[in-house]
């Protein structure tokens, strides 16, 4: 099993609960929300709704793209953790020891029963340190690399599944 360390902020633990299945009726999320939105108008009479121009809605959209909608705002921002993975394939177990900030590999390790026709991985650590902590960035910087020279037997996709969960 993965292991994840965090120095980010501990969560406060609460008790969190699904409101579907203490509901009599069962209802869909976009009728819930119109029932809240009833019980507002009720409770508040003086609350007038207000609607969205279509030139807001547009503004707004182009808003979340630029600000919220990249990899940066939503990946970038994370505080520094470890990770540690271990993955066993025909060719060999590769244990994986990561320091990841801002959702960017600082340093990575590897280690485990493999076998390849060099044993110092540093050139591959080297060329790791710098990528973002995905998938596909991953595997990118894996393809220009001679990694079967490391790591003997193994596909890309293997290799890449070993660093980073897909």
């Amino acid at each position: 099993k993965d292991k994840i360390e965090s120095r980010g902020v501990k969560s406060v633990r609460s008790v969190v609960d699904n409101i579907l299945p203490h509901l009599k009726d069962k209802i869909s999320v976009d009728e819930f929300a119109d029932k809240i939105l009833e019980q507002m108008k009720r409770k508040f009479p003086e609350m007038k709704e207000y609607v969205f121009t279509r030139e807001e809605l547009d503004d707004i959209e182009e808003r979340r793209k630029e600000r919220f909608g990249n990899w940066d705002w939503n990946y970038g921002n994370n505080p520094k953790f470890n990770i540690t993975r271990e993955k066993r394939f025909t060719s060999g177990k590769i244990q994986v020891f990561a320091d990841i900030h801002n959702s960017v590999i600082d340093s990575i390790k590897f280690y485990g029963t493999f076998f390849g026709n060099n044993s110092d991985l540093t050139p591959i650590e080297n060329a790791l340190q710098g990528t973002k902590y995905n998938t596909a960035s991953v595997k990118k910087t894996l393809e220009n690399l001679d990694f079967n020279h490391y790591f003997a037997g193994f596909t890309l996709e293997e290799l890449t599944e070993a660093i980073v969960e897909g």
